[in-house]
């Protein structure tokens, strides 16, 4: 299984149009980012290049370019006075079983906006705030009002079957925060704000259908509180849920994330 930290989609066809991953970088590495193989190297001291071949592997079924966009670490919050183009961008491909980078453009947020776009198509009126993102990026993104461009939604898992050469499933983790409801209360679009997201893995679902074999779209809720003992489960399909199944929520150990998986991957192939 893997993830996707953004996938811009062109909503009036109904496709994917990139993957993109971000990482950030200290403003005394810049040097470092300039030079591909620099990061390369830096890239798999910390992640699996199983990993990002897997990545690669989806943006070549889909038929889409593959980017990794680097920025300096809570910037633009944090300034970068001495950095003229601290937005730094590689396209990612594979040759000869390795991942390999080249450079495609270094710029600002200005230059970065205009990346997005380029692939989304489309600016926003109005954006749903982000008070808390994995980045400051994301955040100033989202704080902007008229011809918006935020970073492009995340998915959460995407999951290989080798064996059958395709991906079998794509899944949303949702996390539940009030103690008061049980987690058997929840269910799939419950709250507003999130159709926007929503309707981008559907649309990953469907591209997907048409390049290869639709894979399941599986929503899972868990939630925070003590409380929260059980993780539901449900099956998503033209944006409708069915098949609901509780599990129980493990503690997070080594031991029991993977007998945890093994259940979701039961589910996944039930």
């Amino acid at each position: 299984m893997t993830d996707i930290d953004g996938f811009p989609i062109n909503e009036s066809k109904g496709i994917v149009t990139a993957l993109m991953q971000r990482r950030e970088y200290e403003q005394e590495e810049y040097d470092l980012v300039l030079d591909k193989e620099k990061v390369r190297g830096s890239l798999f001291q910390h992640e699996r290049e199983s990993d990002w071949k897997l990545r690669y592997v989806l943006s070549s079924i889909l038929e889409i370019p593959f980017y990794l966009v680097l920025w300096p670490r809570d910037y633009p919050l944090k300034k970068a006075p001495k950095i003229p183009k601290p937005v730094v961008t590689y396209k990612v491909n594979q040759k000869n079983d390795s991942i390999t980078l080249e450079p495609e453009f270094e710029g600002d947020t200005k230059e970065l906006e205009a990346f997005i776009f380029k692939f989304r198509g489309r600016s926003f009126s109005f954006v749903k705030p982000l008070n808390v993102a994995m980045t400051m990026m994301e955040c100033y993104l989202a704080s902007k009002r008229g011809d918006a461009n935020p970073w492009p939604g995340n998915l959460d898992g995407a999951v290989w079957d080798e064996e059958q050469k395709t991906f079998k499933a794509i899944i949303e983790f949702k996390t539940h925060n009030y103690s008061q409801y049980p987690i058997s209360s929840q269910y799939f679009n419950q709250f507003p704000g999130d159709d926007r997201r929503y309707k981008a893995l559907d649309i990953m679902q469907n591209h997907l259908g048409k390049m290869s074999k639709k894979p399941k779209f599986v929503y899972a809720i868990w939630g925070t509180d003590p409380s929260h003992t059980e993780v539901k489960l449900q099956i998503i399909d033209n944006l409708k849920a069915s098949n609901d199944k509780l599990i129980k929520r493990p503690i997070f150990t080594k031991t029991t994330t993977k007998e945890f998986t093994e259940e979701v991957i039961e589910y996944i192939y039930g």
